[in-house]
């Protein structure tokens, strides 16, 4: 479903394409799908592995001993991955997308455009 939202988003992205505020609220909205599928893609992982690990250890519940097979649960099953990553992924997000904000500001502020250039790309852009 997250892959749907962000295709959508990511398709009216420049559906507006001389209304800065309505084109940044729109990448803002691709970056957040983005982070959103991110996260999803994570938590049903950890889950799989969550369900593939019970799995195993049930299979191989006969030939171990119980002590052992209650400490491989407890580990598994009880630890939570998932609330350990999901902030540290959120904060990676972050100060992914500070970075990406900095490096295209950067990009703008270092283009000095004369007004003859300027003019020809918007010729070239309407073209």
């Amino acid at each position: 479903m997250a892959l749907l939202i962000r295709k959508h988003n990511k398709k009216y992205e420049f559906s507006t394409r001389f209304k800065v505020s309505s084109r940044f609220q729109n990448r803002q909205a691709v970056e957040t799908t983005n982070t959103i599928c991110i996260l999803s893609l994570f938590s049903s992982i950890f889950l799989f592995i969550y369900t593939v690990g019970i799995f195993v250890l049930l299979a191989v519940r006969p030939s171990i001993s119980p002590f052992v097979f209650n400490i491989f649960v407890t580990y598994v099953y009880t630890i939570p991955f998932v609330a350990f990553m999901i902030p540290r992924l959120i904060l990676f997000r972050i100060r992914a997308t500070r970075r990406k904000r900095v490096h295209a500001l950067n990009g703008f502020a270092q283009v000095k455009q004369t007004q003859d250039e300027h003019i020809n790309e918007l010729r070239v852009m309407w073209s």
